[in-house]
């Protein structure tokens, strides 16, 4: 035994400085990436989460232009150390965005421990850069909330996979208190919670009829995680109830929803999604599953549970994403931004398809192949037009929206919109996109020339001019109407 251990110790030494390595070469390349950015380009997003960081930072609760605070509070604390250490608001904001790079670079972690549950460390190591290098990476760029999202997203997909496996009373603990960070990070992760009870219907499912366990021992197992699940809604309905919290920024989700949109949306949710694989994942994906499966039912408790999970996962976060893009507060565009959190359940499953032979199964390769290309066909055209506001949501479009253009421009006006584009079905066989032109340009202020200030309840500042809700966008449900950047 302490033979086998000695020999293991220079892999896993080697497994870590790589991993390292990829942390550190993610934060220096998007810090590097974000520093082009003069100032904050998403209103009001950013002045928001700078306002509530700030707050913390002096000692306070999180404020919002001395309103109460009503996003996921999970970022403006950990920010707050980073701001505090700071002398004023432009050095707080490039920090941050410095730190946002740390952040979305450190998911490399649990995207190799989630990987690890089916592949080698190589293999592994491959999904972890691949995790950090995926388009969403420009937000890092901007004092946003998904940089810290995409870590404790990615940190549930991995809790979530080992309660899959063994759902022990820790482990079900775990992975429900890694879904509340991340709740606290983006509300809408919170949906992950159902992916376990869902997973584990997918886990019993794959068992043979005559070796089925019996459902009722079974339920009584999760007694654990029930029990803490009921605790906490029963205390957030009470909060709510009497006023202590509020819903203020996501009040408008609370409507109805038309259900023949929500599907409507959800299969062009599954283009975008295909598109920001770059397709060949998606095409692949009807072959792994069925081997995932095969492999499931023959006893591999890894291969069920990460079944499992990808199929609850994606469909909760399809069906949340299309819902919010079918609502009128969801402007009828594709959302991403939302979306991407699933990703790295997207590359292992592609990682475990090359990694065991990229196996062909013609009728299999024939149906993902298809699906693709009718999801693809069907995907309007007004959804990928060049428009730097409607692309921030949706940073997979801006790859394909551009496949024409060799040479993107690096400015211009973010409320018109060019004459509609052919179908992507229609530009897969021609040049491949240029993925660079279009960071730079998504990320640019409003107007490259104004150096923007902002005010707030604990530090004294220039005023800020609000702009109207035609001439700026609303940033998501219940958004406040938007800041525009004033010259010193």
């Amino acid at each position: 035994m302490t033979a086998v251990r000695a020999a293991t110790r220079p892999r896993t030494a080697g497994a870590a400085v790589a991993l390292a390595a990829i942390v550190a070469a993610g934060t220096l390349g998007y810090a590097l990436v974000g520093w082009q950015v003069r100032g904050p380009s998403v209103f009001a997003d950013e002045l928001i989460y700078m306002d509530a960081t700030r707050a913390v930072a002096g000692g306070h609760r999180p404020v919002e232009r001395d309103r109460t605070y009503g996003r996921g509070p999970l970022y403006p604390v950990v920010a707050a150390p980073v701001f505090a250490l700071t002398s004023n608001d432009l050095d707080g904001y490039r920090a941050l965005r410095a730190f946002n790079a740390f952040l979305f670079a450190l998911a490399a972690v649990p995207a190799y421990l989630l990987a690890r549950r089916l592949l080698d460390r190589r293999w592994s190591l491959a999904v972890a850069a691949l995790a950090v290098a995926v388009p969403s990476a420009l937000y890092s760029g901007l004092v946003l909330m998904e940089s810290i999202a995409y870590l404790t997203g990615t940190l549930a997909l991995l809790a979530l996979a080992r309660a899959l496996e063994h759902p022990t009373t820790r482990r079900q603990l775990s992975a429900l208190g890694a879904v509340a960070l991340a709740a606290l990070a983006r509300p809408q992760l919170a949906a992950l919670a159902l992916a376990f009870p869902l997973g584990l219907g997918v886990r019993w499912l794959l068992c043979p009829r005559g070796s089925r366990p019996a459902v009722a021992p079974s339920l009584r197992r999760l007694w654990p995680g029930a029990a803490v699940v009921g605790a906490v809604a029963v205390v957030a309905l009470v909060a709510l109830a009497t006023g202590h919290a509020t819903l203020r920024d996501y009040s408008d989700v609370w409507t109805s929803y038309d259900p023949l949109s929500v599907i409507r949306w959800s299969w062009y949710t599954l283009a975008d999604l295909a598109l920001y694989l770059a397709v060949l994942p998606a095409v692949v994906a009807p072959v792994v599953l069925l081997d995932l499966g095969r492999r499931g039912r023959g006893g591999s408790v890894p291969d069920g549970a990460f079944l499992g999970l990808f199929l609850a996962a994606n469909v909760l976060t399809v069906l949340l994403v299309a819902a919010f893009s079918g609502a009128s507060f969801g402007f009828e565009r594709l959302h991403d931004r939302y979306l991407f959190y699933v990703v790295p359940l997207w590359l292992v499953l592609a990682a475990a398809w090359l990694a065991r032979g990229a196996r062909v199964l013609l009728p299999a390769l024939a149906l993902g192949g298809g699906l693709v290309f009718v999801l693809l066909a069907t995907l309007p055209a007004r959804l990928l037009v060049r428009d730097g506001s409607i692309q921030f949501d949706a940073v997979a479009t801006a790859l394909w929206g551009r496949v024409q253009e060799p040479h993107p421009g690096a400015s211009g006006s973010r409320s018109s919109s060019p004459p509609a584009r052919p179908r992507p079905s229609q530009r897969l066989l021609h040049s491949p996109p240029q993925p660079f032109g279009w960071l730079c340009s998504s990320q640019s202020p409003p107007s490259s020339q104004s150096t923007p200030r902002w005010c707030g309840t604990h530090a004294s500042r220039t005023r800020i001019a609000t702009s109207s809700p035609t001439s700026a966008r609303r940033r998501g449900p219940g958004s406040t109407p938007p800041y525009r950047a004033v010259r010193p």
